[in-house]
């Protein structure tokens, strides 16, 4: 199994990069306009490493997995961010509509691009 690691590693870059892919060109479709910079290149490959050893430690059965791994990469960032964070899970729409609690405060751009991760 260990001469698939290096294809695991990249199926699950790729993966990471998928979404990313996906949101610039419906951005582009839309008319919108992308501008690239040095930070997002190095970020994004960044994240593209570490999408890429979630994909080799995590078992995968299948190229498939290793793939989906990758896709879900920014699931185990966020939870790990809340973990860090010592945030709780955000409420569903049940305890909302059930009024016990005051409206969340305003997150700053930072707070708010951490949290949808």
């Amino acid at each position: 199994m260990a001469d698939w690691q290096p294809l695991f590693f990249l199926l699950g870059a790729l993966g990471a990069l998928a979404p990313e892919v996906i949101r610039q060109v419906n951005v582009l479709r839309d008319g919108g306009t992308y501008t690239w910079s040095p930070s997002l290149i190095f970020f994004s490959l960044l994240y593209a490493g570490i999408a890429g050893v979630v994909a080799m430690i995590l078992p995968s059965a299948n190229l498939y997995s290793a793939f989906y791994n990758g896709i879900s990469t920014d699931v185990l960032i966020g939870k790990a961010h809340a973990a860090a964070a010592g945030t709780k899970k955000k409420k569903t729409s049940q305890t909302k509509a059930a009024g016990t609690e005051a409206a969340p405060a305003r997150l700053s751009p930072l707070h708010s691009f951490l949290d949808a991760l």
